[in-house]
């Protein structure tokens, strides 16, 4: 990473090293920490979703 904080470090621990998920909680706004991948997304705290389509 670049120093900029994305959301998805946790503790200093970098939850992907892959692309970027752009997805964000639709409830609360918090980033998928998964990194590029198809499915549900999940945030550092656990919850997850789908998009809707």
């Amino acid at each position: 990473m670049n120093g900029t904080r994305t959301g998805r470090e946790l503790g200093g621990a970098n939850w992907s090293d892959t692309e970027i998920c752009d997805g964000l909680h639709p409830n609360t706004g918090m980033p998928c920490i998964l990194g590029d991948h198809k499915g549900y997304h999940r945030t550092a705290d656990g919850a997850e979703w789908l998009d809707e389509e």
